[in-house]
Formats: C-alpha cells, sequence, structure tokens
C-alpha cells in the first residue's frame, strides 16, 4: 500500500508526501532498485529547485532594488531562511545516500549516479553561502565526483553514464581549478566513450553532441584566458 501511495502522490506533484511513502521503503530495503531511485531522486530535484529559484530571486531583488528605501531586516531574515532551507534540505539527502543507498544499491550504474548526486547537493549547499564555506563545499563536492570518476575508471559503466557524470564534475572542475582541468575531464570521458558506443544509438549520439559542444565551450574559455 505505501508504494501505491507514493506513485499516487508522485503523480500528483505532492513531491513531499511521496516521500514519506517512499523513503521508508527504501530505507528498509536491502537491494533498492532504480525505479524507486529515479522517483526519490526526482521528488527532491523538484522540491530543491523550487527553493534554488526561490532563491535566485531573493537575489535578483536584491540587487535590483534600492537598499536605502527600506528596512532590509525582514527581508534578509527571510533569505537566510530559504538558505537554511535549501542547506538541510541537501543534507538529509547526502546523509540518506551515505547512511542507506550506498550499501543497498549493487548496480555500478547506479551507484556512480549516487555520487554524482551527492556531488550536486554539496554544490547546491555552496550556491547559498560565503565564499569561504562556498569553496569548502565545491570542494567537498570534487571529492564526490572524483569518487564517483574512480568507478568509472575502474568497472564497465554505461557511456550515458558516463558523459552525463563527465559534464556535471567538469562544471565543478572549472569552477574551483578552471577549464583547462575541466576540459582534460571532458577528453578522457570522450576517449572512454568512443569505444563502447554503437554509432546507430541515438540516445548515446545525443548525450556526446552534447558533450562535444561543452568541450568547445571550454576550449574557447581557454583560448580567451590565453589571450587576456
Amino acid at each position: 500500500m505505501e508504494m501505491f501511495m507514493a506513485e499516487v502522490t508522485y503523480e500528483i506533484n505532492q513531491y513531499e508526501d511521496c516521500l514519506e511513502y517512499l523513503i521508508p521503503l527504501m530505507r528498509n530495503s536491502s537491494d533498492v532498485n532504480i525505479y524507486k531511485i529515479k522517483m526519490w531522486s526526482n521528488c527532491y530535484k523538484q522540491i530543491i529547485n523550487k527553493k534554488r529559484s526561490a532563491w535566485r530571486h531573493m537575489l535578483k531583488q536584491e540587487n535590483c532594488s534600492d537598499l536605502s528605501s527600506y528596512d532590509w531586516s525582514i527581508f534578509n531574515e527571510y533569505k537566510l531562511s530559504i538558505s537554511s532551507d535549501i542547506k538541510l534540505t541537501c543534507n538529509e539527502i547526502i546523509l540518506f545516500i551515505n547512511d542507506h543507498l550506498m550499501g543497498a544499491i549493487k548496480n555500478v550504474d547506479h551507484k556512480v549516479l549516487m555520487y554524482q548526486i551527492c556531488g550536486d547537493y554539496h554544490r547546491y549547499k555552496a550556491e547559498v553561502c560565503n565564499d569561504k564555506i562556498k569553496l569548502y563545499n565545491h570542494h567537498k563536492a570534487l571529492n564526490e565526483f572524483k569518487s564517483g570518476w574512480m568507478l568509472c575508471l575502474k568497472n564497465t559503466v554505461s557511456a550515458v553514464i558516463i558523459l552525463y557524470f563527465a559534464v556535471k564534475y567538469a562544471i565543478c572542475l572549472e569552477f574551483v581549478h578552471g577549464p583547462n582541468k575541466a576540459l582534460s575531464l571532458i577528453m578522457k570521458a570522450l576517449s572512454l566513450t568512443n569505444q563502447n558506443y554503437s554509432s546507430i544509438d541515438e540516445p548515446i549520439n545525443v548525450m556526446v553532441d552534447r558533450v562535444i559542444i561543452y568541450k568547445q565551450t571550454l576550449i574557447n574559455k581557454i583560448d580567451m584566458n590565453n589571450v587576456l
């Protein structure tokens, strides 16, 4: 009945309610299947994206408004509550993955996705932190991405997962270390997948095209930096 209610609440976009039914099922399972993982992940994605959108809107209002015209204490207090809510949600997700999902997931592709999700949510925390804590969270994200990348290198991982993961990793690498290291990672990912995907595999071809576009963006940034 719990799974049925999880599916019902998911279909009507009641994501918080869906998690109330779904998380106990995942916590008590010794082998969490990809169907539950995707539902769980998408619920949190919908929830966190709404919070991140609210944060960006608050920043926009802050930058566009005349600070001297208002008493900003209420605004700042509400802004702080949004950032705290984002960090709390991110920590909740990362903790659940580390405490329950990593041990329950057997499939290597799915484990790589767990590292990717942890890396992403550390980055989301960084978005709402000051400079020092921002960099700390980006380094935490890099540690998660590095662990996932090592799985990609040591195991047979699907080409789609490798490319998707590499882009996520590269975005974080670029922020912390610049476009050169990000480009090196993307080149390695393309090399890994070049021999593993079929020329008639359209989803892979689409993903490869997107990664090649991102690669060119990095090259352009490097060229621009060299000019400057």
